[in-house]
């Protein structure tokens, strides 16, 4: 037996102990007692606790345990990932599309992917807003709809506006006019839904309903 494994049987039942505790504080605001319960961290022992469960095919105890590493070593991009991972796999969710977004928030692409995977499945529109606004610079227009649907939704049209404003990308100027139209005139601007739907007739032909908003 080495020298880790034996420093792990010795701390084991405190550590099982902790973690039983500690899941009522992340999720649901534990008592004081189970804030109050340490564990020394030892990244060893707590990465041997963690392989282990997950040997045993008990990712709800491995969820637990990177918890209480990320208690000890908070934004731990590793920690965090296994935390995400074993919550998604332990079937929480909400708890994984947290942790996904905390590192998304660090520029891991792969985290930011999989949070607006969880926020588009569990309907959170205001994460799902600020996860694809991360992504726009990369000039995909499906995703400059997508965010100017989530900005009307969430009551904020001034912010696909200003999404619209954006230089250097490649959207169909159509499309960005159009959206500018619409938008002003929704928000209350109608000299600058007029200024817009000229442009708009400069790149292409109005609609019925364009040509008779614009006339009101």
């Amino acid at each position: 037996m080495t020298s880790a494994s034996r420093q792990y049987r010795s701390i084991l039942p405190c550590l099982l102990f902790a973690i039983s505790l500690a899941v009522p504080a992340a999720v649901s605001a534990a008592t004081s007692s189970a804030d109050k319960l340490t564990v020394p961290f030892q990244q060893e022992l707590y990465d041997l606790g963690y392989t282990v469960f997950l040997a045993n095919s008990n990712p709800e105890d491995a969820w637990r345990v990177a918890l209480m590493a990320l208690k000890n070593r908070p934004h731990d991009r590793e920690w965090l990932k296994r935390a995400a991972q074993t919550a998604e796999w332990s079937g929480h969710p909400e708890m994984a599309m947290g942790h996904w977004s905390e590192l998304a928030e660090v520029g891991d692409t792969g985290a930011v992917k999989r949070a607006l995977e969880l926020a588009r499945q569990l309907n959170d529109l205001g994460l799902q807003k600020k996860l694809v606004a991360r992504q726009l610079a990369q000039g995909d227009q499906k995703l400059l709809k997508e965010y100017i649907g989530l900005a009307e939704a969430t009551g904020e049209p001034e912010e696909a506006l200003q999404a619209l404003k954006q230089p250097d990308q490649k959207w169909d100027p159509a499309f960005v006019r159009a959206e500018q139209f619409r938008l002003y005139d929704l928000t209350g601007h109608p000299q600058k839904a007029l200024t817009a739907l000229e442009t708009l007739l400069a790149v292409r032909p109005l609609t019925a309903a364009e040509a008779l908003r614009g006339a009101t």
